[in-house]
């Protein structure tokens, strides 16, 4: 016997069985053709609709041959609007009955006791703790330890309580435009969330298991801030510096002085400046000169400047070497407004990472 109908003998047997005829009586699979009983491979089955089909063993058992209407494609899964399959009456019945149109309703996949959506559910969350585990670690937050145990009661956003995880907070924060910085009070179970980075630990306020986390998404590394709501990622750089070499800096690292071109920006910046106290000892040099031409101030890439933040009697518009800009500290009243100033000046400097 050939392997292919030795695969296949069984079967007929087992079909046979099923109709009530004896095993012995079930002939050897033999082709049309070979009248020396040499079994072969039984054919594919032809695809196809047809009006008669007989079974693989209706060509060597005739006695089990059937007649089916409307058989279709082998591999076809019937749909609404296929023709009925009917059984001609009085044949043995080998395969199992196909009803196409059952009314017997489907059962449900799963229990659906209060047991089993329990525990879906608590799967559920536990998924969502994974994932926030990831994001974080992907650099969706990132941990300050300088700031363990401290929080900070200024530029706050808004608070959320009964929050039991700074995963959460991280997440939380995600969801708010303006928001670049959490900390998860554990104590008060609290989310407390703020529109700027702080920088200064010493400025907080002590309290036992807080957590700070500062918000990275996008392209906008660790240690810069990133205001969504604003779309612009900049890093303070508390070193003095002389104008070239802070823009050599930026230049360095694929960035530029941070553009101010909106009271919004600006109002932003100040707010960034002044919200720890290492950061608000000096002035910045901000992208804008007017070295080209006295007067006309224009961006690094040539755009002209609209927006100007002038402190109050400038610009002076000197004609040698005042001609780049600084966000002043100066005048306390209008602190960090715009001054032309030397470029030989040393002073901090703000670089900006285009996103």
């Amino acid at each position: 016997m050939t392997p292919a109908s030795w695969r296949i003998e069984p079967l007929r047997q087992m079909q046979a069985k099923k109709a009530g005829v004896p095993v012995a009586m079930v002939p050897p699979l033999m082709t049309q053709d070979d009248p020396q009983g040499k079994p072969s491979p039984i054919p594919p089955m032809e695809s196809g609709h047809s009006s008669t089909v007989e079974s693989d063993d209706s060509r060597s058992f005739p006695s089990l041959r059937k007649s089916w209407s409307g058989v279709p494609k082998r591999g076809h899964m019937p749909v609404p609007g296929d023709p009925p399959l009917h059984v001609t009456p009085g044949t043995p019945d080998i395969v199992a009955s196909i009803s196409q149109h059952s009314s017997t309703p489907t059962p449900p996949l799963f229990d659906r006791s209060p047991e089993m959506e329990a525990m879906i559910l608590k799967l559920i969350l536990l998924c969502l703790v994974s994932h926030a585990t990831a994001l974080i670690n992907a650099g969706f937050g990132s941990k300050l330890s300088q700031f363990d145990d401290v929080f900070m009661s200024t530029s706050v956003l808004s608070q959320v309580s009964n929050v039991g995880s700074g995963i959460r907070c991280v997440l939380l924060c995600l969801q708010i435009k303006a928001c670049v910085s959490v900390f998860h009070r554990q104590q008060q179970s609290l989310c407390q969330f703020h529109d700027v980075l702080f920088m200064s630990p010493e400025d907080g306020e002590q309290e036992t298991d807080t957590k700070y986390y500062s918000l990275i998404t996008d392209a906008c590394p660790p240690g810069y801030v990133h205001n969504r709501h604003l779309n612009i990622c900049y890093q303070l750089h508390l070193n003095k510096m002389k104008y070239s070499d802070g823009l050599a800096d930026c230049t360095a690292r694929g960035e530029h002085l941070v553009v101010i071109d909106s009271e919004d920006k600006q109002n932003h910046m100040v707010k960034q400046i002044t919200s720890s106290s290492a950061s608000q000892r000096f002035s910045y040099f901000i992208d804008g000169s007017d070295a080209q031409t006295e007067g006309q101030w224009i961006f690094h890439d040539g755009r002209p400047m609209t927006y100007f933040a002038w402190s109050p009697g400038f610009p002076e518009n000197k004609t040698v070497n005042f001609d780049v800009l600084t966000a002043s500290k100066i005048i306390p009243e209008y602190i960090y407004t715009w001054q032309d100033r030397s470029p030989i000046e040393r002073k901090f400097y703000i670089c900006q990472k285009d996103l």
